[in-house]
């Protein structure tokens, strides 16, 4: 049963896509902030720690397919969590 569970919940391709897109648009809205403040430093700190989180499920996601696994091997729950810290 939650071998058919963890299919259910795998993550997609274009799951990986939106959390890219997220990260893209960060991005553009970081640039927009003063640079120096230090509300800033503290918002580009986050905003890199996700990033590398990302890399880390895209990896993730290559060594599971490298291996003959099926899907992506990372979980839709693990690109949601990243997702809505990007959002906060």
């Amino acid at each position: 049963p939650h071998a058919l569970a963890q299919s259910r919940d795998e993550a997609r391709p274009r799951d990986i896509q939106r959390l890219d897109e997220d990260l893209a648009n960060l991005d553009e809205e970081l640039k927009l902030l003063e640079p120096g403040d230090p509300k800033t430093d503290g918002f580009r700190q986050r905003a890199e720690e996700i990033g590398e989180e990302a890399i880390f499920l895209k990896v993730k996601a290559r060594k599971h397919e490298r291996a003959g696994g099926e899907g992506l091997g990372i979980s839709t729950d693990e690109i949601a969590e990243l997702r809505r810290r990007l959002a906060d």
